[in-house]
């Protein structure tokens, strides 16, 4: 499975194979409900499409947990499965 992470909707896209250099990559950063990202995770994502992850303050962080997402976060990384 060849996996691609994109960043800014698309204008720069890298290829990846594994699923664990994803999870390096976007070590420091969360989904929008503020889950932290794991192979599980990447995972379980893919399976809906797309995984997006975003880098939140440690404000938006709680706010993300509580809520489920922070409104005009944008997402940093989004990782697909082709």
């Amino acid at each position: 499975m060849a996996l691609y992470v994109s960043i800014d909707e698309g204008y720069s896209v890298t290829k990846h194979t594994s699923i664990q250099a994803l999870v390096e990559l976007c070590a420091s950063y969360t989904l929008q409900n503020g889950e932290a990202v794991t192979a599980k995770v990447v995972k379980r994502e893919l399976k809906n499409g797309s995984v997006k992850v975003y880098d939140y303050d440690a404000d938006d962080l709680e706010e993300a947990k509580a809520n489920g997402s922070v409104r005009g976060v944008e997402w940093i990384y989004r990782i697909q499965a082709l």
